[in-house]
């Protein structure tokens, strides 16, 4: 019977070693994602929180300042006078109490903090753990150890005062990061989503009312020409933002490019909610305001929600294919 023969020490050391420094290298490159993962997700919380903090800021402010402005242009004190300056006191207050009860500032504030301590902590590890071990694999294990007990002490300090970050955000970002998408950046929340829908269908009715209105009403002897051509001017308006919204939703489940084609901009910037048809009518519809026709006041309050609205979203730069392949090229680098 042979003895059993052990291995030579000489041969299984630099295995060993080989292994220890490619195990110490892929936890520091999966610690550096993290990190990244962590700082992009509550920089992300914290730009959508401080857009729905400036999205009820700014009408607030506009409408209790409108208040004073009705009181003092408008003459008299009929019923609708008293009834506009309800109506704008109302919405202000609603404003107020709902960005109150959620608190956006706050939790735009805590997002924030977070972002910029994740982010000086992948600094850190950068210049401490990631670059050093570039040029000196082997003390990689030390300076990883070292670095993770300073920063589960400073995450475990922050953890306790930050929000979660809202689940779509996580599962976006996680996503493009997969499909290795340079804009990565931008994304999108469902419900400001359904809301955007709901406000951009407001226009639609209110030009079909004013429609309607117009042509039932008792007009006076010379305006019926005018009077008519203004009413077959918002239901050829409403029918054709129909159409638009309904090719819209129709290309957004169809999963199209996000990077539109020349013919759909040259649509959406003609006749899209807030295309050149839009602002045409919506300045006769003030001319008509102005003439005393109160009742337009149900497209121009409905129109000018949805341009706000459309104004108030963010706008990212969409990138190109060239800055697609540079992206994968830093990537597959190591460098993001």
């Amino acid at each position: 019977m042979k003895p059993e023969t052990k291995p030579d020490e000489a041969d299984v050391t630099p295995r060993i070693y080989a292994l220890s420094k490619g195990f110490d290298r892929a936890m520091a490159e999966e610690l550096r994602c993290r990190l990244m993962l962590s700082r992009d997700q509550n920089a992300l919380a914290a730009e959508h929180f401080k857009h729905l903090y400036f999205l009820f800021a700014v009408p607030s402010v506009i409408m209790a300042s409108l208040i004073g402005v009705i009181e003092v242009v408008v003459p008299g004190d009929g019923p609708w006078r008293r009834m506009i300056v309800a109506v704008v006191s109302a919405a202000n207050t609603c404003l107020l109490t709902i960005s109150n009860m959620y608190s956006f500032q706050s939790v735009k504030d805590q997002h924030n903090s977070a972002a910029k301590m994740y982010s000086s902590l992948l600094i850190e590890f950068d210049y401490s753990v990631w670059f050093p071990g570039q040029q000196s694999p082997e003390n990689m294990a030390k300076a990883l150890e070292n670095f993770l007990g300073h920063a589960e002490k400073r995450i475990n300090e922050l953890d306790g005062h930050v929000p979660p970050v809202p689940l779509w955000i996580i599962e976006q970002v996680q996503d493009k990061r997969r499909r290795s998408e340079a804009n990565r950046f931008g994304v999108v929340d469902p419900n400001m989503t359904r809301l955007l829908n709901l406000i951009d269908f407001g226009p639609v009715l209110g030009a079909a009312s004013v429609a309607m209105h117009e042509l039932l009403r008792f007009r006076r002897p010379g305006e019926e020409q005018v009077t008519y051509h203004f009413a077959i001017a918002n239901a050829l308006y409403a029918i054709q933002l129909v159409i638009f919204l309904g090719l819209s939703e129709s290309s957004r489940n169809g999963h199209r490019s996000r990077n539109p084609s020349a013919c759909s901009s040259i649509y959406a910037m003609l006749f899209g909610s807030s295309g050149v048809a839009a602002m045409l009518m919506m300045t006769w519809s003030c001319v008509e305001l102005a003439r005393g026709d109160l009742w337009t006041l149900a497209f121009v309050g409905t129109q000018a929600l949805a341009l706000f609205f459309d104004f108030a979203q963010p706008r990212r730069p969409q990138c190109s294919s060239r800055d697609q392949e540079a992206y994968r090229g830093m990537q597959a680098a190591g460098e993001v």
